[in-house]
Parts: structure tokens; sequence; C-alpha cells
């Protein structure tokens, strides 16, 4: 595979890595997606999904805060690697493969979040208003 067709399937550029690293590497940074969000909404019991969510940092941090956590994303390595560390937390997430294009059966949520991963759409801003 190409580096060219690597950037018209998102599953390729997320299969292709260490995802203990790309977890680590990433922790930290998707934290940051939440900190302005429990003060004024408060997490604790609210529905939140955390879409193209990879290994889960911010899913498992929503969790963390009491809300009921759902984390979609493409790549199911990705999606072990976010069971495992939600395990090790131990905090509930469920966790589901799937794409922000089709969001249909997903559910209704209170807090949608995506920390990386929208911004690979081939139109962010549509899948900005589908996802409000």
């Amino acid at each position: 595979m190409s580096a060219d067709d690597s950037l018209d399937d998102p599953r390729a550029v997320w299969r292709s890595g260490s995802y203990a690293v790309l977890g680590d590497w990433f922790s930290d940074a998707s934290r940051e997606v939440l900190s302005g969000t429990d003060a004024p909404l408060g997490l604790a019991g609210r529905d939140v999904l955390d879409v193209a969510c990879g290994t889960g940092a911010v899913a498992i941090e929503a969790a963390r805060r009491g809300a009921r956590v759902t984390g979609l994303d493409l790549t199911p390595e990705l999606l072990t690697t976010a069971e495992q560390r939600a395990s090790a937390a131990g905090v509930d997430v469920t966790f589901v493969e799937g794409s922000y294009d089709d969001l249909g059966g997903v559910g209704a949520f209170d807090v949608i979040a995506s920390s990386f991963g929208v911004m690979f759409a081939d139109d962010p801003h549509a899948v900005a208003t589908q996802l409000a």
C-alpha cells in the first residue's frame, strides 16, 4: 500500500502502528478534550459518545467521571486496546466498531466528543452537522 492509498483509508493508517504506543502518546492530549466539559455540564450520569475513540483515552476518562460511555472507532485493533485499557482502569465502557459517517444505530447522547479522527473525514463539516 502506498502512502497515498493510506490517506484514502484511515483504517490502514491506524492498523499500521503499535496501539499501546499510540495510546500513550495520545492519552494526555485526548483527556484535555474533557477538561472544559466537566465543570459546566458535569459528566456523572450522562450518556457520552467518544467518536473515533482509538485506544479509549477520552472514553475512559469520561467513565472515570461517572458517565455512561460508548466509544466508536473504525479499527478493531484499536478497540481491542481500548477494551484492555478500560478493564485495567476498572471502568465500564461499551466499545463499538463503526464510522462517524454512519451513526444510525449508535443511539442518543448528551455529550459527543472526538479528540482525533473526525478531522480525517472527507467532509468534516458534514460529520459535525451529523454529530450535532
